[in-house]
């Protein structure tokens, strides 16, 4: 995919890792998770940005256009940002 995008746009594809909502308060934030797979995409060609923990969707959303992401990998276990997400 990255040969293909390159080719195509002229750049590599971007890709965002954001983490959107709250957390329990008996869980402790970290953005673990999303260092490998920011890792992972890297390792396979593309530009990755990485959001700041709990983030809005409206802020990811933003984040991401000012950064020209094609892509958005978002972490939630925050039952009520879950329908604001979709995947195809």
């Amino acid at each position: 995919m990255s040969e293909f995008s390159e080719e195509r746009e002229g750049r590599r594809p971007r890709m965002m890792v954001a983490w959107i909502g709250q957390i329990d308060q008996n869980e402790k934030g970290h953005n673990r998770g999303a260092k490998v797979v920011a890792t992972a995409f890297a390792d396979l060609g593309f530009d990755v940005d990485i959001g700041a923990l709990f983030q809005t969707p409206g802020e990811v959303a933003r984040q991401a256009v000012e950064n020209n992401a094609h892509i958005i990998g978002m972490n939630t276990k925050d039952p009520a940002t879950k329908p604001c997400c979709r995947s195809w």
